[in-house]
C-alpha cells in the first residue's frame, strides 16, 4: 500500500474520532436567561424560607435571574451578592 494512501486513511480515522469523541460539553451564559415576577408583590428574603426576613418587595413584572433553586425557594442573588431568595412560583 503506497504512504499516501496510508496517510489519507489515518487523517480520515483522526478526524472521525475527533468527530466521535471531541468534546461535547456546551458552552453555558455566565447569566441565566431573565424571568419576571407574576405576583402583584413578592417579598424577597434573605434565605430560602419564611422564617428568613424579608429584604426587598419586588413588583409585579420584575425581572430577576435564578441562579440556584432549593426546594420552591430560588436564590435571585449573583455569586458573590448578598442572598436573596423569593418563593419560585412568585
Amino acid at each position: 500500500m503506497p504512504v499516501h494512501r496510508i496517510k489519507s486513511i489515518l487523517a480520515a480515522s483522526l478526524v472521525a474520532s475527533t468527530a466521535l469523541f471531541g468534546p461535547t460539553a456546551t458552552a453555558q451564559s455566565s447569566q441565566p436567561a431573565p424571568r419576571y415576577v407574576k405576583a402583584e408583590a413578592a417579598n424577597v428574603r434573605g434565605g430560602p424560607g419564611v422564617s428568613n426576613s424579608i429584604v426587598t418587595v419586588l413588583n409585579l413584572g420584575t425581572e430577576v435571574s435564578i441562579y440556584v433553586t432549593k426546594g420552591d425557594w430560588a436564590r435571585i442573588s449573583g455569586p458573590g451578592q448578598p442572598e436573596k431568595w423569593i418563593y419560585a412560583p412568585l
